[in-house]
């Protein structure tokens, strides 16, 4: 999940979803668990990155853009990442949380 979000905060966070989806299968298969288990982390990790960076996600970019537009100061590129590192953290820890209390 932190890779995928990483990776994804300065690149397509939908391209890095599709590159990591035949990993996680893999990884699934190899563990013997239901990918589902995996996949589930996988997209939040995507959405998640959306919030890193200005360039994650194109809507960060229009809404810079429109700021501007208006004589706006606009957002600096790490200008999401206060926010979105703890939106990490937390659904980190909501989601290795909800691993515990559910068998496989």
């Amino acid at each position: 999940m932190v890779a995928v979000s990483l990776l994804g905060a300065v690149m397509s966070s939908t391209g890095v979803v599709a590159i990591f989806i035949p990993v996680v299968l893999s990884v699934a298969n190899r563990m013997g668990i239901p990918a589902g288990r995996l996949m589930m982390p996988l997209g939040f990790a995507g959405l998640i990155s959306g919030m890193m960076t200005l360039v994650a996600t194109p809507p960060n970019m229009v809404v810079n853009s429109e700021l501007m537009r208006h004589g706006i100061q606009g957002f600096g590129f790490f200008g999401f990442t206060p926010m979105g590192l703890i939106i990490l953290v937390m659904g980190i820890l909501y989601l290795d949380r909800r691993d515990e209390t559910r068998p496989f």
